[in-house]
C-alpha cells in the first residue's frame, strides 16, 4: 500500500474476502462497509455460478476525512454502460 494512504477501495475475488480483510486490518485500516459492483451482465468464468459482480472492501483510517454526503451513496454499484446487452447467463 501507498505510505500515508487514509482511504482505500480495495477490489477482490470473493474467494479471498476474508483474507483480504484480515491484511487491511492488520495493516491499520478500519473495517468500514463492502462495495458491490454490479456488472450488469454475467462474466464467463468455471464455475458453477457466473460472477456479474466485483467485492471492493471500503476502508479508513481512523479520523480520515470523508468527502461525501450522508445518504447519497449506496454500497451496490450499477454498472448501466451494459445495460443494452444481451444476458448470456440463462
Amino acid at each position: 500500500m501507498v505510505p500515508g494512504l487514509e482511504v482505500g477501495y480495495v477490489w477482490h475475488a470473493s474467494k479471498f474476502t476474508r483474507e483480504v480483510l484480515d491484511g487491511l486490518l492488520k495493516i491499520g485500516f478500519l473495517h468500514h462497509q463492502q462495495i458491490i459492483w454490479d456488472k450488469g451482465r454475467a462474466v464467463l468464468t468455471r464455475t458453477h455460478y457466473w460472477f456479474r459482480h466485483e467485492p471492493c472492501w471500503y476502508v479508513r483510517k481512523k479520523n480520515a476525512a470523508w468527502y461525501g454526503k450522508a445518504g447519497e451513496n449506496a454500497t451496490i454499484w450499477d454498472d448501466r454502460r451494459h445495460a443494452h446487452a444481451p444476458d448470456h447467463s440463462r
